[in-house]
């Protein structure tokens, strides 16, 4: 397939040398397919698996002519390759409560929550699953997804890091959480991480403290206890909107649905920014309008000075 679409060119089709997965690529830094079997593999399988990524890489830099090379030394027991892969999800417990795309869109009601997940973008982020032949002896990437589903930050179920209590009572597990494969692949960032195993931390302590299973800790002093930690269990939706670019829910930073005089508050300099975003005139700034602005980021790199060139009065 590599020899084939570098043949007719290769642009668009062959994503490598590259910094990361080139999603947009049919061939690129990955094995689609190849991950399905290393969640229940065993050692030697799953090592085996790493070995195959490793003669991909080799086999992508000898057929495209790709000049970059491994930093020397680095890694001297691999040959310089990282000693691990890089596994975005595996296996995942089942606990009480399976997290799903539905609580990522706000149609359901947590009662426990833990606090915010949302990440950056608050974007469902799956690479490429598979490759596929199709009857007409093309080939096709089946199973990317990077679309924004969610509305703003959700909560995350205390009931999803426990296990269910007749198959554990002293384990609390805040990465490989009871979560469907679309709602983890929102949940599964470093900062929404973080926000769980703080709770996880305290809702550990509260067990010890009590001398109780964790399924059954005093759920309102718990809830307490995270407020007092600073945790933000809920999002309230009169929040003028979560910025994307802000990092972590557990700081939200809002900016859109942001009226004339906020905007200005929280963005000095930039005053004259606050039209062009408001394209409907109203003196707010939507959701719409605000992806809308984020976008056009994506696309005008100069956008700053571009813009402040065009807007300014000369």
């Amino acid at each position: 397939m590599v020899r084939r679409a570098l043949a007719a060119g290769g642009k668009g089709v062959v994503g490598w040398p590259t910094d990361n997965y080139a999603r947009t690529s049919l061939i690129s830094g990955g094995i689609p397919g190849r991950q399905s079997d290393y969640p229940d593999a065993d050692w030697p399988e799953r090592s085996k698996i790493w070995g195959e990524w490793i003669d991909h890489v080799k086999i992508m830099h000898k057929l495209t002519g790709s000049k970059r090379e491994l930093l020397g030394g680095e890694y001297p027991d691999t040959g310089d390759f990282p000693h691990q892969l890089y596994v975005r999800l595996s296996r995942r417990m089942v606990g009480p409560y399976v997290m799903t795309q539905h609580d990522l869109e706000h149609k359901t009601k947590i009662d426990d929550s833990i606090g915010l997940g949302g990440g950056w973008a608050l974007k469902v982020d799956i690479y490429p699953c598979r490759l596929v032949a199709t009857p007409d002896g093309k080939v096709a990437s089946e199973g990317e997804v990077f679309d924004g589903i969610s509305p703003g930050p959700y909560p995350i179920s205390y009931r999803s890091i426990t296990p269910k209590p007749e198959q554990c009572s002293n384990l609390l597990v805040p990465v490989c959480i009871s979560a469907s494969h679309v709602a983890l692949s929102s949940i599964r960032m470093q900062d929404t991480y973080a926000i769980m195993g703080e709770s996880a931390g305290i809702a550990a302590a509260q067990a010890i403290d009590e001398k109780c299973q964790v399924q059954a800790i005093n759920r309102a002093a718990y809830r307490q206890s995270l407020l007092n930690a600073g945790q933000i269990l809920e999002w309230d939706p009169s929040w003028d909107n979560y910025d994307s670019t802000a990092g972590s829910p557990g700081g939200v930073h809002v900016e859109a649905f942001a009226s004339v005089e906020e905007w200005n508050r929280k963005k000095p300099g930039y005053e004259w920014l606050f039209p062009f975003i408001d394209k409907n005139g109203d003196g707010k700034i939507s959701r719409e309008e605000h992806q809308a602005f984020q976008d056009y980021k994506k696309r005008n790199e100069n956008w700053a000075s571009t813009l402040r060139s065009a807007l300014l009065p000369k």
